[in-house]
This record gives C-alpha cells, structure tokens and sequence, in this order.
C-alpha cells in the first residue's frame, strides 16, 4: 500500500479547515457564552470564525478555513 499511496504534503491546504483550541478557567466558560449565547454570536460575527464550541471543563474550540483568524 505504501507503494501505491503518494507521501503527504508538507503544507497544509488553503482550503483545510483550521481549529484552535484552548484552555480557559471553567468558572470563567459562561463570560465567553454570554447571556444566551449573545457574546459568543457576537465573537463569531465579528472574527469570522465559523463556530466557537465550549465545554463545561474550560476546553474552548473556534473552526475556520482563514489561517489568520486562528493566530
């Protein structure tokens, strides 16, 4: 199969999505939510990214295909 298969890219597509995650103190995950989930709407709009996921551990995910917004 090795023989078949071509060696993978060095460089990331343009058109692979990207992912950032981060850490965040838990007790501080509903700032980032928002009332209703206005001020992570709001990050959204406004950034870019195409979606923000939180989780109660303090684990924050934001997805984009543009490199610059995840930096």
């Amino acid at each position: 199969m090795l023989k078949c298969l071509p060696s993978p890219s060095k460089r990331l597509s343009k058109y692979a999505p990207l992912i950032h995650i981060m850490k965040v103190n838990p007790d501080k995950v509903n700032i980032i939510i928002g009332s209703g989930g206005k001020k992570v709407k709001s990050i959204i709009e406004e950034t870019g990214v195409e979606a923000i996921d939180t989780q109660e551990d303090g684990i924050v995910r934001s997805d984009t295909a543009y490199l610059p917004l995840v930096v």
